[in-house]
């Protein structure tokens, strides 16, 4: 799948043999510190970012079409929101050194995305990682949240959502990595994907990898069709069956995070 992906950008790299050699080569670079406040940043184009983050506040990331690498040094309490909304494309890897508390809430909507959270904690540290994803048509999409626990009573949580439509398809990909010094240390693990057609594919694959006994982890994944049984009741009491697919979608998504109402203008224009 992720060939398939790469292929759809490859007339774009030219002589370059991946994304992340392409902007190493012709990508900007950029570098901020950030202290409390609210700060918002929109990115297209290629770029090589470097966040410290300090204090308690929050960064709001627009993606257009783009390969961005980012890493993150947390020091403080900040919560990141992201959507990335390409045309086409787009790349966003991303690794986090959590020092502190980091809250992470990515939505990725149509094109072709690859998106890859890499999140590494220290001591005392905590991050909850929440995404939902939406695909149509033939668009493919991969997600990966990677929760590497390297000192000990840190915590993690990862909780993903995928909405599958026409022929389009999804991936999930999640891993636990807990080392023998993170004593003291909890990660949970949620994948969930809902598909609106026989015809749409997804994928899900958590992992755990724990080397000390000292822990507490769990992961689930589901795999599951729109409920016909929940539409048959909705449209018996006079909910037109696009509008009760509307209300599965919500509560679905509502699940793993509260999206505002610009948002969800945004994702039920996509969808319908």
């Amino acid at each position: 799948m992720i060939d398939q992906y790469f292929n759809r950008f490859r007339y774009k790299l030219g002589e370059m043999k991946n994304p992340q050699e392409y902007v190493e080569k012709y990508g900007e670079a950029y570098e901020f510190v950030l202290k409390d406040e609210v700060h918002r940043r929109y990115y297209e184009g290629n770029n090589r970012i470097i966040y410290r983050l300090l204090g308690t506040g929050e960064l709001y990331l627009y993606y257009g079409e783009n390969f961005s690498y980012e890493t993150y040094i947390v020091e403080g309490d900040f919560k990141i929101y992201s959507i990335i909304q390409p045309e086409k494309f787009a790349l966003v890897h991303r690794e986090f050194n959590v020092k502190g508390k980091l809250e992470l809430r990515t939505i990725g909507i149509g094109g072709y995305l690859n998106v890859k959270h890499d999140i590494n904690l220290f001591q005392n540290a905590s991050a909850d990682d929440r995404g939902i994803g939406f695909t149509k048509s033939d668009q493919l999409a991969y997600y990966a949240s990677n929760l590497n626990h390297l000192e000990s009573n840190t915590k993690s949580y990862s909780h993903y959502r995928g909405i599958v439509n026409d022929q389009s398809y999804i991936r999930l990909d999640g891993m636990i990595n807990i080392s023998k010094n993170a004593t003291q240390s909890e990660s949970f693990l949620d994948q969930h994907i809902m598909l609106l057609q026989d015809s749409a594919n997804a994928f899900a694959f958590p992992a755990l990898k724990i080397e000390n006994n000292m822990v507490k982890a769990s992961h689930s994944a589901t795999i599951s069709k729109l409920p016909e049984e929940m539409l048959f009741y909705l449209e018996t009491r006079g909910i037109s069956r696009k509008e009760s697919i509307g209300m599965l979608i919500g509560g679905f998504i509502n699940k793993v995070m509260d999206v505002d109402e610009k948002t969800y203008d945004i994702i039920s224009q996509y969808i319908n």
